[in-house]
C-alpha cells in the first residue's frame, strides 16, 4: 500500500481498500444471519484483514517491478530521517484518538463506554473515512512536488472543497441527532446524544486541518508536526482523566473539544509559515464558506424553536434540517461563484479521470 501511495496508484489503492471492506462486511453480515451474533464482527476484521495484504501484493506487483527497473533516483543535498518522526506522529495519534476509551473504561465502566465507543466512532466518520483518504493523496503529491506555491494552492483548494462537504452538514446532523439516534437505536442510547454533538463538531474540524497536516508532512516538515501532536496526545490524557471524572462521557467529548482550538490554532498561525504562508491566507480560504454556514445554523436553529411548538420532534428536526440546507446551497449558488466553480472542477476531473 505505501508503495501504491508513493507511486501515486491512488486508483489501485482505493480499489484494494473497498473490495477488501467490502467483502468482510458481506461476511460479516452472512455470519450474523447465520447466527454468529457477535462473533460476525471479528468475522470482518479477520477477513478484512487478510484480504487487504493479499489483494494489496497483487495490485502492486506491476508498480514495484518498474521501481525495481528504474534507474537510481538522484539524491538531494541533504537527505531527511523522518523516519522517527514519521512513527511517533502515528503513535501520538492512536494514544489521542485512543485513550479515551481506557479512561471512560477505568472509570465509568462497560456500559457508559459502549455508548461513547459508538458516538465516537459515529462522529469521527468525516475525519477517518473522508479526510484521511484526501490526506493519502496530499502527502505523496506534496513530496512530489518542488513548488510551495503549487503546493499550498493545492491545500487551500482542499481545504475548501472539504469545507463545503462537511461543513453544512453540521447543523443539520445536530438538530437531528437528539430525534434519529433514539429513535433508530432505541431510548437507553440516548445519553450518547450530547457526547455525539460534540464530537462531530471537534471531528469536522480535525478534517478541515487534514490537507495542512499532510502538505506539511510533505514538505519535510514532520519533526514540527510530531512534536505538536506530542504535546496534544499528552495534554489529552490530562484532561480526559479531569473531566471524565467530574462529567463522564460527555466530560470526555469536552477534553476533544476544548483541546482542538489550540491544537488549530497553532496548526494555522505556525504550521503555515513552513508553507511560506500564513494564518490569514489559510482563513481566508474558508471565509467565504464559515460565514454561511454560522447563517445556516443560525437559520436552521430558529427554524426547529419555531416548528417545535406545532409539530412533533421529528418533523420539526427534518424541516430545521431542510431549510437551512436549502439556505445555504443557495448562498454558494448565488453568492460565491468561485467555489461553485471548484466544485463542478472538481467533479468533472474526478468523472472524466483527469489528474
Amino acid at each position: 500500500m505505501a508503495v501504491l501511495q508513493r507511486t501515486l496508484q491512488f486508483k489501485l489503492q482505493a480499489s484494494v481498500l473497498a473490495s477488501s471492506m467490502l467483502i468482510a462486511a458481506l461476511a460479516s453480515v452472512t455470519a450474523a444471519a447465520l447466527g454468529a451474533g457477535v462473533w460476525a464482527l471479528v468475522v470482518r476484521q479477520l477477513a478484512a484483514a487478510a484480504l487487504l495484504p493479499l489483494l494489496a501484493w497483487i495490485v502492486a506487483v506491476k508498480p514495484m517491478k518498474a521501481e525495481f527497473a528504474a534507474a537510481p533516483r538522484e539524491r538531494g543535498p541533504i537527505r531527511r530521517k523522518g523516519a522517527l518522526w514519521f512513527f511517533l506522529l502515528a503513535a501520538t495519534d492512536f494514544v489521542a484518538l485512543s485513550v479515551d476509551s481506557v479512561v471512560i473504561g477505568h472509570s465509568r465502566g462497560a456500559a457508559q463506554l459502549g455508548l461513547y465507543a459508538l458516538a465516537f466512532t459515529l462522529a469521527f466518520a468525516p475525519l477517518t473515512n473522508f479526510a484521511w483518504q484526501i490526506g493519502k493523496v496530499i502527502f505523496p503529491a506534496a513530496a512530489q512536488t518542488p513548488e510551495l506555491d503549487v503546493i499550498v494552492r493545492r491545500m487551500l483548494k482542499t481545504t475548501r472543497l472539504t469545507a463545503i462537504a462537511l461543513l453544512p452538514l453540521l447543523p443539520p446532523i445536530l438538530v437531528l441527532a437528539p430525534v434519529l439516534l433514539p429513535g433508530i437505536l432505541g431510548q437507553e442510547w440516548k445519553p450518547m446524544v450530547v457526547p455525539f454533538q460534540i464530537l462531530v463538531a471537534v471531528g469536522i474540524g480535525h478534517a478541515l486541518l487534514v490537507a495542512l497536516g499532510d502538505s506539511l508532512s510533505g514538505v519535510g516538515a514532520i519533526s514540527w508536526r510530531a512534536r505538536l501532536h506530542v504535546a496534544w496526545s499528552l495534554a489529552m490524557i490530562v484532561t480526559l482523566i479531569a473531566l471524565v471524572r467530574l462529567d463522564g462521557i460527555t466530560g470526555a467529548a469536552l477534553a476533544h473539544l476544548i483541546l482542538f482550538f489550540p491544537f488549530a490554532f497553532v496548526y494555522v498561525v505556525w504550521g503555515t509559515r513552513h508553507l511560506a504562508t500564513n494564518g490569514r491566507v489559510f482563513a481566508r480560504a474558508l471565509q467565504a464558506i464559515v460565514l454561511p454556514v454560522a447563517a445556516q445554523a443560525a437559520l436552521t436553529l430558529a427554524v426547529l424553536v419555531l416548528l417545535e411548538r406545532t409539530l412533533a420532534p421529528l418533523p420539526a428536526a427534518a424541516g430545521a434540517a431542510a431549510a437551512g440546507l436549502v439556505f445555504v446551497i443557495g448562498t454558494f449558488t448565488r453568492f460565491t461563484p468561485a467555489l461553485a466553480g471548484e466544485c463542478r472542477a472538481f467533479i468533472s476531473a474526478f468523472a472524466g479521470r483527469r489528474a
